[in-house]
């Protein structure tokens, strides 16, 4: 993995790349940014040009150190994460079980880089569980952390989603990070670092991954799923810089433009009270998958944020299909500072249910409800 795979982070790369050839690298570091964007990316791409033998500009892609980041086997670069690690009897031993969850994890990343936690229960089986890092799987990185490095470098402990960390689990790593091995960088990766041990935080350097910027994703998605332009730019638009979401959008609402069709479908339903055929729209993308599901609804907000420019700033969507824009100028005067609230946190509500696996007939259904409602809302 290497800086110029990332999208649309180069001013932040190049800050990171300049830290680590300045000597700069603080010793615990937290990068913060929501699955499916380029956290997980920029995570790889650092520590790739940290162990890389023959660094430029980039990392070289091909010593002995780049080589194996790009197949995850390096042996200085440990991992822990969200898995369900038990002893009791009848379980594999607790070797087997880690090194069969530590295969899977390389799976899944060199699968994807943009891993989302729902993708990652599906991989394990355990789509129905909430998984967390416990102590087992801090002893793990502790014994692992302690060792000699393998190849006379740095040693690296990656810690994904510190915020499922238990208290036995974070006060196991946080003896590690108070006093580290020489030679030794911890990061944790994370999505909601208000939910991680204050005295974890407060020890690392905080890194905020920006989302990609609308016309930097959109341009990627061209590459990389051959859309065309006007449905690039909506995919874009709908996942709000999460290139993950984008692309499982891409490979589920196969039709051009199909995301902004559904979602003009739907609020046309809404807005004329059509129960019968509102049914049936939740019938057929209740199918959804979550991240697909979850996109459609970001889009959603997307929607209304636009709207609620057009009405009270007269800006222009951002947008490239002129359908769209149009829709969104028609949706406006439904939106406006009074109302724009509600609508925000029927939508935020919704897309938390989603993703923590809630019945999508129901959701969608009751969302379904409470927008005519908002649609038909007599003003002041």
């Amino acid at each position: 993995m290497q800086y110029h795979q990332v999208i649309g982070q180069q001013q932040l790369g190049l800050k990171m790349r300049q830290n680590i050839s300045e000597g700069r690298i603080a010793h615990a570091q937290m990068f913060v940014g929501e699955d499916g964007t380029e956290v997980m990316p920029l995570t790889l791409a650092y520590i790739t040009y940290l162990l890389c033998e023959n660094k430029g500009d980039d990392a070289c892609g091909t010593c002995s150190a780049c080589v194996k980041m790009q197949k995850l086997s390096h042996p200085d670069v440990h991992w822990i994460f969200p898995a369900s690690l038990s002893e009791a009897s009848g379980k594999p031993s607790k070797d087997q079980q880690i090194a069969t969850q530590q295969q899977q994890w390389r799976q899944t990343l060199i699968s994807d880089s943009r891993v989302t936690y729902p993708v990652w229960l599906n991989n394990l089986g355990e789509e129905r569980k909430k998984l967390e890092i416990n102590k087992m799987a801090a002893e793990y990185l502790f014994s692992k952390m302690a060792l000699k490095s393998y190849e006379g470098g740095m040693k690296v402990g990656v810690i994904w989603k510190p915020e499922r960390m238990n208290a036995s689990a974070a006060n196991t790593l946080l003896k590690i990070i108070e006093e580290p091995p020489k030679h030794s960088l911890f990061i944790l990766v994370s999505e909601n670092p208000d939910a991680v041990l204050t005295t974890i935080t407060s020890r690392t350097q905080v890194t905020r991954i920006p989302k990609t910027r609308q016309e930097d994703l959109a341009a990627w998605l061209k590459t990389q799923s051959h859309v065309n332009e006007a449905t690039a730019d909506t995919l874009a638009f709908a996942a709000d810089g999460n290139a993950a979401k984008a692309m499982q959008m891409a490979a589920e609402m196969t039709g051009e433009n199909e995301v902004f069709v559904i979602f003009r479908a739907w609020m046309r339903l809404c807005f004329s009270r059509d129960l019968e055929a509102l049914r049936q729209w939740v019938a057929d993308n209740a199918k959804l998958s979550r991240d697909a599901l979850s996109g459609l609804l970001q889009y959603g907000l997307q929607i209304v944020s636009s709207a609620l420019q057009v009405q009270v700033l007269q800006k222009e969507p951002a947008l490239v299909n002129p359908a769209e824009v149009a829709f969104i100028k028609k949706f406006a005067p439904f939106v406006d500072e009074g109302n724009a609230a509600a609508y925000y946190k029927l939508f935020n509500e919704a897309i938390a249910d989603i993703q923590w696996n809630g019945n999508a007939k129901i959701i969608l259904s009751d969302l379904s409800f409470k927008f005519m409602m908002l649609l038909h809302q007599k003003k002041g």
